[in-house]
């Protein structure tokens, strides 16, 4: 049975198409090594539809066909396409060890990918507040991206590590990467990361106690539709201002800014900001109830 039709779809970007082609194939006379390919294909072309629990089930089906074939090139394909599919929906930890599978046991020509995986890598271990690990990781992946000349995704890469020394509580850490992105976007302007960029400072200016610049910076994301600027960086903005508020004892505050930063991370699926969220949540409370 040819897989020809198949692979054109994929390679198009025709995914629902190339989906619905591998359900009708796999139920056919496939050999060992086909039937990996098509369970990789047909997951992920469910991770870009964005049909992530499908996602998942198929890229693992794919994983243990391909290994079972001997075929590193699709186990390793599957490995780096689960891993972002468990990041999405929220399981860190899963996602880490299949990627970390895949760095080590990729075929050598296969190393083009290996910023993705630990771009991926850094992000899991963000979300586990294992701030250290994370660090190691976007370093490596933006050292993979420079190399490849993939200046945007070393400017992310720079911006995540700014973002695990915020984690920390470090924010003079932070600035030196900050600092760099910010000359980047000088030269190369990007909406999107502008928003992001605009968030890390945020976080930065309410850390170093100027909570007035925090707001500030917050209200910038607020601007109704303000290019790049999408869920996520809305609620992220919404919970620093609730972080604020908290900070001065403006509980009510606080609690509608959380309340308000909720509904954007759930728009946007953001497993680490809703747990940061959770956070705020849960010590608003305790000063409610401290406060009787």
């Amino acid at each position: 049975m040819s897989l020809v039709r198949l692979r054109q779809l994929f390679d198009s970007g025709a995914y629902l198409q190339a989906r619905r082609e591998a359900e009708r194939l796999l139920p056919g006379d496939l050999t060992a090594v086909e039937r990996g390919e098509v369970l990789y294909m047909a997951g992920r072309a469910a991770l870009l539809l964005g049909d992530l629990y499908a996602a998942v089930r198929l890229a693992e089906q794919a994983a243990e066909a391909a290994a079972e074939a001997g075929d590193a090139a699709t186990e390793s394909s599957a490995r780096l396409s689960l891993g972002e599919a468990c990041l999405r929906i929220g399981e860190a930890r899963r996602a880490a060890d299949h990627l970390a599978a895949y760095l080590a046991r990729r075929p050598d020509a296969m190393a083009t990918h290996d910023g993705d995986a630990h771009w991926f890598l850094a992000l899991a271990h963000q979300q586990m507040r294992d701030y250290t690990a994370a660090i190691g990781h976007f370093e490596e992946a933006a050292a993979c991206f420079t190399a490849r000349n993939r200046s945007q995704d070393r400017a992310r890469a720079t911006l995540g590590l700014a973002r695990c020394y915020l984690g920390v509580g470090a924010p003079a850490l932070a600035e030196p990467h900050l600092t760099w992105v910010n000359e980047y976007l000088r030269a190369n302007p990007s909406e999107a990361l502008a928003a992001e960029l605009l968030c890390a400072r945020a976080l930065q200016a309410h850390l170093e106690g100027d909570l007035a610049a925090s707001a500030r910076l917050c209200q910038e994301l607020f601007v109704p539709g303000r290019p790049g600027v999408g869920p996520a960086h809305i609620g992220e903005a919404a919970w620093i201002m609730g972080e604020n508020a908290l900070e001065v004892g403006r509980l009510e505050e606080a609690h509608l800014f959380a309340e308000w930063a909720m509904d954007h991370a759930m728009q946007a699926n953001s497993p680490g900001l809703i747990n940061r969220i959770l956070d705020l949540q849960r010590r608003v409370r305790a000063r409610r109830q401290d406060n009787g």
